[in-house]
């Protein structure tokens, strides 16, 4: 990920803190999981925020655990939006811990991503319709 993107990224990150905004929206744009981990370390200071659209974003696996990671302390956050992201069931620890902590979130969506087994999924079959894929 180049250093352009990154500023644009903390650029919009800060906006979105110093406006109280609900609503981190990336959608298709190619940010990685390196761009993740910047919209990570800024979640737990969007007081406001209840909605994150990253789908379609390129992010793997340590993206979305970094995410996810972080998402624990949200107070605020209730729809995450990952799909379309080359994420694999690699992830499905951090996300189950993640839903176990935080009751706040109420859906987090992983259509289409890089799970096709049906095992995995059931990893996460205790978290109801929480989970949509």
């Amino acid at each position: 990920i180049d250093e352009q993107l990154i500023n644009e990224i903390e650029d919009y990150l800060k906006g979105v803190m110093e406006n109280n905004e609900k609503l981190i929206e990336m959608s298709d744009s190619p940010i990685g999981s390196s761009g993740a981990k910047c919209v990570a370390a800024a979640v737990t200071f969007c007081e406001h925020l209840t909605e994150m659209k990253l789908n379609n974003c390129m992010i793997k696996d340590s993206g979305a655990k970094a995410l996810f990671d972080e998402m624990t302390q949200s107070r605020s956050l209730i729809t995450v939006n990952l799909s379309n992201n080359p994420i694999t069931e690699k992830s499905f620890d951090s996300l189950a811990a993640l839903l176990t902590k935080n009751t706040t979130i109420k859906t987090v969506s992983l259509f289409n991503i890089s799970v096709k087994s049906k095992m995995a999924w059931s990893k996460l079959s205790k978290f109801g319709d929480r989970v949509k894929h």
